[in-house]
């Protein structure tokens, strides 16, 4: 599902060089699942769900060449 969604990101968006993507740090299930990826930043953001608190890791995947 993931692959499909960067895939499609991608392809609905073609000038873009990257998927730039937070995830909260209490989201331990998204971030395992992202497996190989990994975080390129991380730091203080507002999240969408405020029991999640504000701590993120921000992830990057590069458009492929």
């Amino acid at each position: 599902m993931i692959r499909a969604a960067l895939a499609g990101t991608l392809a609905a968006y073609p000038a873009a060089d990257c998927v730039v993507v937070p995830v909260s740090a209490a989201d331990a299930a998204l971030w395992r699942a992202l497996g190989r990826l990994r975080p390129v930043a991380e730091g203080e953001l507002e999240p969408d769900n405020p029991a999640d608190g504000t701590a993120h890791y921000v992830y990057r995947v590069d458009r492929p060449r």
